[in-house]
Formats: structure tokens, C-alpha cells, sequence
């Protein structure tokens, strides 16, 4: 229930690193996750995980991952049981959630398990609420964990990464406590400062969503070329051949990131104005 203490419920503070930006075309090659309550830690869990594809230079310049250090590592496949077990029952929580959600959303559905149902949260969000500019210079995690003395640890590394999450949600609590000091803070307030819920539903993909999406992710998967009936200004449609790198769910509209076969240009394709679509070779 929404008007649940805090106090009482389980949180968990994720980071993932990835080999590009984008989920289906793009996979988790590091997960780190703290439990924790507003008592204290309850437990940790932190992989590497193998790529089923090359990573790019520009991937390994953000978290300096490398392909030896993940080359003997499990799969997603072998792993993605154990994660959704360990945030089963939880409030995910992680800076710029729905990047993470998208991809661990679809690593759960692409592996066949059920999904997760709690309301996560993004302490970009939050801060942006009640760590309001121009206090801090800016929302970006490293900012903020210098602001509030947060031991950073090495950036963009998932299980320091999520440390700084979870401290730093726990100042949040604090401001939010500030706001009604009559009383608990509660999960409605939280969802309130935050502006919108989160929930792992809206980051599926291949439920219910649209009859080509399955093609789609396939395509992107394969590195194969994709062939749609996309919706012009006029509304009427026409043939559009692009390279999908992926798909992601947001909230302004959810889109195939891809090159466009026209002018090699890489764009975003509005997946309410792709019609039809159909594989049509492997690169």
C-alpha cells in the first residue's frame, strides 16, 4: 500500500554498466546491488557478465570494462535468475532508473521469468525534487556524493556506483522528512516527489506491445537490417529500411534507436508510428 512507512519497507540500490546505450541491442556486462532498509544494509550482490557481442571502444572508454575481464564470466542468461530473486519483493532504486530498468526489464522477459511488480525509484528524480538547483551544480551522481561527502569509490563501476545510490537516497529521506515532520514519510510520499511512478511494466517489450516487436528484437540481436511501414506527417506510411540498435521505453515515446539506410544517419524511429515491419537480411 502507497501509505506504507519507509521505515518498513526494502530497498534495493542498483548500477549497471552496459556495452552501449541502448537495451536488446545492448547488454549488462556488470550489475551491482546493495538490500538495504533506513536501518542499515542487508545484503550485496555484484557481477561481471560476459557479452554475447564485441563491445565498442566507446563502451569500455566510459566504465573500462574489458573484454578480458568478462570473457570467462556467465552469461546474462546464467545470472539473471539470481538478480531477479535478490530484487524480487524490493523498491529498486538507481540514478537514472529507467536506463536501468529498460535493461534489466528485458533480460528478465527475454529469459522467461515473471516480472517484477514493486514501484522503483530514481534518485535523479528525487534530488532534482528536493535538491533543487542552484544548491548543487548540477544532478549527475558524482556531483551529488561530493555535495552530501559520499565516498564515491571508482565512477561508473556498478557495485560503487550503487553505494553512492543508496547514501544517497537516505539523504532524500532526510529532506523528505523535512516536509511533514508530524509524521513518517510514507511510499506515496516518495512516488509524489518523485512526479510519476516507475514500474517495471512499462518497460516490457515483447508482451501485448506491438505484433512486429518480436521481429524487431530479433533484428537487433542479429545485427540485421529491418524494413518497416513508417507513418509520415500526412499519416499516410511509407517503406523505410534501417539497422536497429535498440529499443527503449520512455516516457515521452518509446522509440527504435537505429541508422537510417537514407543518409546513414543514426535517429529515432517512434515505435506508434511503425506500421509494419519485417527482417530483411544479416549485416
Amino acid at each position: 500500500m502507497n501509505s506504507e512507512n519507509l521505515s518498513n519497507l526494502i530497498f534495493t540500490a542498483i548500477d549497471t554498466e552496459t556495452s552501449g546505450a541502448y537495451p536488446v541491442g545492448s547488454e549488462i556486462i556488470e550489475y551491482g546491488a546493495i538490500k538495504f532498509n533506513l536501518h542499515g544494509e542487508i545484503a550485496r550482490q555484484s557481477f561481471l557478465i560476459k557479452a554475447s557481442r564485441p563491445l565498442t571502444a566507446e563502451s569500455i572508454a566510459i566504465h573500462h570494462i574489458t573484454p578480458e575481464m568478462i570473457s570467462q564470466e556467465p552469461l546474462m542468461s546464467a545470472r539473471i535468475r539470481e538478480i531477479a530473486d535478490f530484487l524480487r519483493g524490493t523498491h529498486l532504486l538507481a540514478h537514472h532508473a529507467p536506463f536501468d530498468l529498460g535493461f534489466i526489464s528485458f533480460a528478465i522477459e527475454d529469459n522467461g521469468l515473471p516480472a517484477l511488480t514493486e514501484d522503483a525509484f530514481c534518485t535523479s528524480l528525487l534530488t532534482r525534487a528536493l535538491v533543487p538547483l542552484p544548491e548543487v551544480e548540477n544532478h549527475r551522481l558524482q556531483t551529488l556524493a561530493q555535495y552530501f561527502h559520499i565516498p564515491a569509490g571508482q565512477a561508473h563501476r556498478a557495485l560503487d556506483d550503487a553505494s553512492v545510490c543508496r547514501h544517497l537516497f537516505l539523504q532524500v529521506v532526510e529532506r523528505l522528512q523535512k516536509l511533514h515532520p508530524d509524521r513518517p514519510s510514507t511510499l506515496q510520499d516518495l512516488i509524489s516527489a518523485q512526479g510519476r511512478r516507475l514500474l517495471w511494466t512499462d518497460y516490457r517489450l515483447q508482451i501485448g506491445l506491438y505484433p512486429w516487436m518480436k521481429s524487431l528484437i530479433e533484428a537487433c540481436k542479429l545485427g540485421a537490417h529491418f524494413e518497416i511501414q513508417y507513418q509520415k506527417k500526412t499519416s499516410e506510411s511509407e517503406t523505410r529500411q534501417i539497422q536497429p540498435l535498440g529499443v527503449v521505453r520512455n516516457p515521452d515515446g518509446d522509440y527504435c534507436s537505429a541508422i537510417c539506410s537514407r543518409d546513414g544517419q543514426k535517429k529515432r524511429f517512434y515505435l506508434t508510428k511503425i506500421k509494419d515491419g519485417q527482417i530483411l537480411h544479416v549485416k
